[in-house]
């Protein structure tokens, strides 16, 4: 099915050249999305465009042009549902999907019939599972809203993320054995931390869905820790609306400019960020495995040179 309007023509979009190569890229990830969908209406799940994709979604009514992933988001408790329900339903869907609990914050689903590198992958970056064409999901969980209860309950979240972190670990044993207040029982802590990864993450899905009622702010754990900025009144998800998204509509929080201006300060500029994909090895028909076999990094890839700096827009 197409998605994506003139597929196979190249366009200017907003001042910058798509080739169909991408609009290629953008219909696969479309096709996955619509799996996501159908999984979210079926278990009546409530999800939205996160990130650049909600940008694209406002500012472009599609993709931002020079953007080749796709970001969703869904409140904790939904999320937890999520994605059990998605390795039931699409692990056995023909086998082209593969799927990744990456960490306690973020599932991604992807399509073994496709690649998508970027230069990280090649040298040497954080081994992921899949290197397909993907659909990031991210779940909410409750950040501090300056309250004492809210921001009581959103610091034992993060202590207790913290403390299943091998770098952090140790900092949160001194001060447990220098007799410092901790938000966890130390015990808690330790017990966590001794899991295995996979009952890990079990342990913090639950325990953060237990909590999620306990503060009015909400936001993405990798943000609340290093961008505490980046936090939302809980109302703004309470609508959803539905906004033009290349071919079909994408679920979007009615509160969407609260979202973007947290996200991004002034929305309306165009600004292009390096660490979107547009510089990666993309194929909507090599399966990756096979790209990994037979391609040349060495050559897609050379040294740079030290003086050389890159262009941006």
């Amino acid at each position: 099915m197409t998605f994506v309007k003139d597929i196979y023509r190249d366009e200017i979009r907003d001042g910058w050249l798509v080739k169909s190569g991408i609009k290629k890229a953008w219909n696969t990830m479309l096709e996955m999305w619509q799996e996501v969908d159908r999984i979210c209406h079926k278990y009546n799940l409530k999800y939205w465009a996160y990130a650049g994709t909600l940008l694209g979604a406002v500012r472009h009514k599609g993709f931002i042009p020079w953007d080749t992933d796709m970001d969703l988001c869904m409140l904790r408790p939904d999320y937890n549902i999520f994605c059990d329900a998605v390795e039931r339903e699409l692990l056995k869907k023909d086998g082209i999907f593969e799927v990744e609990r990456a960490n306690f914050n973020n599932f991604r689903i992807g399509m073994n019939t496709t690649t998508m590198l970027a230069k990280d992958d090649i040298q040497g970056g954080e081994p992921r599972k899949t290197y397909g064409m993907l659909i990031e999901v991210y779940p909410l969980d409750i950040a501090p809203d300056d309250t004492p209860k809210g921001n009581y309950f959103a610091a034992k979240i993060l202590e207790l993320l913290n403390g299943g972190n091998e770098e952090d670990y140790p900092e949160l044993k001194k001060r447990a054995e220098a007799g410092e207040r901790l938000f966890n029982d130390w015990q808690v802590i330790e017990n966590f931390h001794s899991l295995p990864e996979e009952e890990r993450q079990t342990f913090y899905r639950k325990y953060s869905a237990l909590l999620f009622d306990k503060s009015t702010m909400l936001g993405t754990i990798e943000y609340i820790v290093t961008k505490p900025e980046r936090r939302y009144p809980r109302e703004i998800f309470d609508e959803t609306i539905y906004l033009p998204f290349e071919e079909i509509k994408m679920p979007v929080p009615a509160g969407y400019e609260k979202i973007l201006e947290t996200h991004y300060g002034d929305w309306h500029k165009f600004v292009y960020d390096h660490t979107f994909r547009i510089g990666s090895l993309y194929s909507t028909d090599i399966p990756y495995k096979e790209f990994f076999e037979q391609a040349n990094f060495d050559l897609m890839f050379p040294p740079e040179d030290e003086d050389s700096t890159e262009a941006s827009t």
